[in-house]
């Protein structure tokens, strides 16, 4: 039986979140991973089985695609649209497609036109310049390049425009994983999503303290593609400029990897380390092993292992099984199986356990795209990381012990 805290229930009831749709499934379908509502279609279910997570990802949502912005709301929705297409994502796709028709006044073709081939469908010059980052940043983040930048300049985009596009790019790329990593029930229905889309274009998708940000001389390298402050390393220069997002991504990362949880701080470090070595994300790869190392008490041999052959490091059973799951959502979460799970619950893990791998997985998807998309800097000397790391290993994320955001 499913239990439904306090903030589930906001989600169900409170008026500035639209409520959840009950359907009954119109016909059999491969069930979910975990346990979750089978009633409740898509993403929302995820939402219902783990609140805790569910509040700044349904928050990072409502920044990013609702709320006050330059770029309206319907092109937001095709560039959310657009990269779940690319993924393969038939619930995001379909809803976020349904959403952006509605702000349409219901033009559809327009849609069709992005999915066929954006650069010839009717949409401004620099919303297509903006996909072609968005579907770099999908694709490979790393090859965003300097000219891709330009282009969406010289189109009068701005810093911010060019940020929440890589940005909604690569939470899609998380979102999407999160989805089909845990396979939720995608409906077939198109009234279904109509109906929620109406809604979400009506209502939106409704830090422990973190020590000063430490300025550092930059070596020279390349110059991040917006302008941030360069004395500050990594992720942080980025949230730096968004203060309302890194108030909601730190609450996201801070429950993940610092909140309460039966697998161990390292035990999630190290996922989030493998899924960012697997993306070649230099920064979180770095960041990350140096803080699971920190947690393990300087044991950076068990890191390297398990970047070498996990399956051979001297790790546990069951946290092999969890990183089988982490690296297929990284590749392609809809080719997590039935087998995988089961591997996974025969080595002791429970559902709140697989969920988190695949969120944790996701999440470091998107953070890896965030970062090298926007091409922050990644210093090369080792004390930074290793500074940062005792720092987050004593301090956590963003979340006090009593599950309250804290901000500077």
């Amino acid at each position: 039986m499913i239990k439904i805290n306090a903030y589930a229930l906001i989600l169900l009831t409170t008026s500035s979140i639209p409520f959840f749709i009950k359907a009954e499934r119109a016909t059999p379908s491969a069930r979910p991973h975990i346990s979750v509502r089978e009633d409740i279609p898509g993403i929302r279910s995820l939402f219902l089985f783990r609140p805790e997570t569910a509040r700044p990802l349904i928050e990072l949502s409502d920044i990013l695609l609702a709320r006050e912005s330059s770029l309206s709301r319907a092109e937001r929705e095709i560039i959310a649209s657009f990269v779940s297409y690319l993924n393969e994502c038939k619930f995001c796709c379909t809803i976020h497609t349904a959403i952006a028709v509605h702000l349409l006044d219901g033009d559809a073709k327009t849609l069709q036109a992005v999915k066929d081939d954006y650069l010839s469908a009717s949409i401004s010059e620099k919303l297509k310049t903006l996909l072609t980052i968005a579907a770099k940043v999908q694709k490979n983040a790393r090859s965003v390049t300097d000219e891709d930048v330009q282009r969406a300049r010289d189109q009068g985009a701005t810093d911010i425009e060019i940020h929440d596009a890589v940005l909604i790019a690569a939470a899609f790329c998380m979102y999407n994983r999160y989805v089909d990593g845990l396979r939720v029930w995608t409906p077939d229905d198109p009234k279904m999503y109509a109906e929620r889309a109406a809604l979400v274009a009506q209502h939106g998708y409704t830090n422990l303290h973190i020590p000063a940000l430490k300025k550092i001389k930059k070596q020279n390298s390349a110059r991040p593609h917006i302008s941030v402050q360069e004395d500050i390393p990594g992720i942080r220069s980025l949230l730096a400029l968004r203060p309302e997002i890194a108030k909601v991504h730190s609450e996201l990362v801070g429950t993940l990897l610092g909140g309460e949880s039966t697998l161990l701080r390292a035990e999630r470090e190290i996922i989030a380390a493998f899924v960012s070595y697997l993306n070649e994300c230099k920064w979180c790869c770095t960041m990350h092993t140096a803080v699971a190392v920190h947690l393990l008490d300087g044991e950076a041999k068990v890191l390297q292992a398990v970047k070498d052959d996990y399956l051979s490091a001297p790790i546990s059973e069951k946290l092999k099984t969890l990183l089988t799951i982490a690296a297929k959502v990284q590749k392609n979460a809809r080719s997590v199986a039935d087998e995988d799970i089961q591997h996974a619950r025969d080595q002791g893990a429970t559902d709140i356990e697989i969920h988190d791998t695949v969120l944790i997985a996701a999440v470091f998807c998107m953070n890896n795209r965030y970062v090298d998309g926007l091409r922050a800097w990644t210093p090369d000397d080792p004390k930074i990381y290793e500074e940062r790391a005792a720092l987050i290993a004593q301090h956590g994320y963003g979340i006090s012990t009593k599950g309250e955001l804290k901000v500077d």
